[in-house]
């Protein structure tokens, strides 16, 4: 599989409710879409290592990841809260803070999605309607004592959109997508689920990279600084651990992946 960077990257900092209505909110997750709540193939879902099923999953591809020439923006929304073989192109990069999905049964502080559509849909919202419509890779950080230089440009951005809510920053700094992708990108989970924001469209493959990044609980601070179309500080952003019904999840079979 090939993951591709379009010309524009969208990188959000809230997740990104466009495929549904924008008034949502985690703390009354019953007023959600009825796929949300009935759905068979509804993420996150929690890891688990052992159970997993060992295949040969491909190595990933990645095209442009490290373009330093891509335009990026940042936007506060308000709520951010191995068998395929075709191109998916990155759209948005966003974050969960704590993290989404769990491994063996631990959360980590912070969660990022890179959200990719499949190249001959042309965009999010045709690719959402197509059971192979979405790629999102989705890697964990952790905290550690020194600041992750690579990420600086970011964090360092937040401020300025946490509180203007649906307002955009343009980062004049060079940016490159790479510094969201673990030096170990071999050793991963894939499962098919959902989007895990309404209307939760079950259109999802989703690759969970086993090795996470460091971030500094400053940056992390920073990220976590974001405010809700009511004012208040968005506390947390993820979703409820969803049933697997009967899904397989998949690691890779590589030797070095033990």
């Amino acid at each position: 599989m090939k993951l591709s960077v379009n010309f524009i990257l969208i990188a959000t900092l809230l997740v990104v409710g466009s495929l549904a209505a924008d008034h949502w909110t985690y703390s009354h997750l019953d007023e959600w879409p009825i796929n949300c709540q009935s759905g068979k193939k509804q993420s996150p879902i929690a890891i688990s290592k052992r159970n997993a099923i060992r295949i040969d999953l491909k190595k990933l591809k990645f095209d442009n990841y490290d373009n330093d020439d891509i335009k990026t923006t940042l936007e506060n929304n308000g709520h951010t809260g191995g068998g395929l073989s075709s191109t998916y192109v990155l759209d948005n990069i966003h974050f969960h803070w704590g993290s989404e999905h769990t491994i063996d049964g631990g959360r980590h502080p912070l969660e990022a999605h890179l959200v990719h559509y499949k190249q001959t849909c042309g965009n999010m919202v045709n690719a959402s309607n197509y059971p192979d419509g979405l790629v999102v890779l989705a890697v964990m950080f952790d905290v550690a004592c020194c600041t992750n230089k690579d990420l600086a440009i970011v964090t360092n951005s937040v401020k300025s959109v946490s509180k203007n809510l649906h307002s955009t920053l343009r980062i004049q700094d060079d940016f490159k997508p790479e510094v969201f992708l673990p030096d170990n990108t071999k050793c991963y989970y894939m499962y098919t689920g959902s989007l895990t924001t309404p209307g939760c469209n079950e259109v999802v493959t989703w690759l969970m990279f086993e090795d996470a990044i460091s971030i500094s609980q400053t940056q992390l601070n920073q990220l976590s600084q974001v405010y809700t179309d009511a004012g208040k500080l968005l506390s947390y952003n993820f979703r409820p651990l969803q049933e697997l019904h009967g899904r397989k999840v998949f690691y890779t079979s590589a030797s070095d992946c033990d």
